[in-house]
């Protein structure tokens, strides 16, 4: 009895065994699945741009970069650049690294830009859209251009005046000085010679025509 006893239980011993592995295999495959789920389900999403969305810049970007939050593939990646009329400003191919896409931009006149962009994510699904900012660079020269014109008015007005204030002193030119000083000192000559020539006439009598009162008695 205890030797059929054993080999009966053997039978059962080996069907549980199985049932066990293939429930452990069931629940595994299972998880597998709810895991790969959400993963298969989230496609890459854009989370940064520079310039920023919405943004007004004053300095030429020179480049616009795409961060996604995952890696995106370096294949038919397409970013375009455009104004309000739709002309192009992007220059040559973007560039991928990783999850960042840069696209390099020329010089910017004032208004309003619109980035596309289209690239693949990992999952090989595509991803699409677009951002806008506005270039104004010119305000900053408008508001420094008053400030530079009064500078150069004030400066214009002090050298007017100084070139002014010769004009404005009523003296005598240098012509009626020179005449002047001449005149006075040709008078002061004239005077200590008739002065000079006198006092010789005085002391010497007989160039005068006459003679010393002695000679004469």
């Amino acid at each position: 009895m205890i030797t059929s006893c054993r080999t009966r239980a053997r039978p059962h011993s080996a069907r549980t065994t199985r049932a066990r592995i293939g429930a452990a295999v069931a629940g595994a495959l299972a998880g597998s699945v709810l895991i790969a789920a959400p993963q298969a389900s989230a496609h890459n999403a854009l989370i940064d741009t520079s310039p920023d969305d919405g943004s007004t810049v004053s300095t030429q970007p020179g480049t616009v970069e795409l961060v996604y939050d995952q890696f995106v593939q370096d294949q038919f990646t397409q970013v375009a650049v455009l104004d309000a009329d739709e002309n192009p400003y992007h220059a040559g191919e973007p560039e991928v690294d990783h999850n960042t896409v840069t696209q390099a931009v020329e010089d910017l006149p004032d208004g309003e830009y619109t980035v596309s962009y289209r690239v693949i994510s990992a999952d090989g699904h595509p991803v699409s859209g677009t951002f806008t900012f506005t270039m104004a660079a010119g305000d900053s020269d408008e508001a420094v251009a008053p400030a530079n014109n009064d500078d150069d008015t004030a400066v214009d007005e002090e050298a007017g005046a100084d070139e002014a204030e010769p004009e404005t002193t009523g003296g005598i030119s240098p012509l009626v000085s020179v005449v002047v000083i001449v005149a006075v000192v040709t008078a002061v000559a004239a005077y200590f010679i008739r002065h000079r020539r006198g006092r010789r006439e005085t002391a010497d009598p007989a160039r005068n025509g006459g003679a010393p009162d002695s000679q004469r008695d």
